[in-house]
């Protein structure tokens, strides 16, 4: 996805949030992205209304990635771990804050 798409992508998941009645923190949205930024929207797109269609909770990166066929094509681990550094740096700096 393109940096441009970013408004888009966060529609997509608020939509998912509306769907499964979840609420979805902004962070969540910023850790989504980091996974997934890697994808093309269009197929991002479709795995969420995959996941609407079949998943009866909000979907974790897995379920969503499982509809990615070019996550299905290439080894999607760095998506994973790029996702888990920011986390890591969110911890990092929520905990310096206390």
């Amino acid at each position: 996805m393109k940096e441009s798409e970013k408004v888009e992508f966060a529609q997509v998941i608020a939509g998912l949030a509306a769907i499964f009645r979840h609420e979805v923190k902004q962070d969540a949205v910023i850790i989504y992205w980091e996974l997934f930024k890697q994808y093309d929207l269009e197929e991002f797109k479709q795995a969420c209304s995959k996941c609407m269609l079949e998943n009866k909770f909000f979907p974790v990166p897995a379920d969503i990635i499982q509809h990615i066929p070019s996550a299905q094509k290439n080894n999607h681990i760095g998506a994973s771990s790029k996702g888990f550094r920011y986390f890591r740096i969110r911890l990092e700096f929520a905990e310096s804050e206390v």
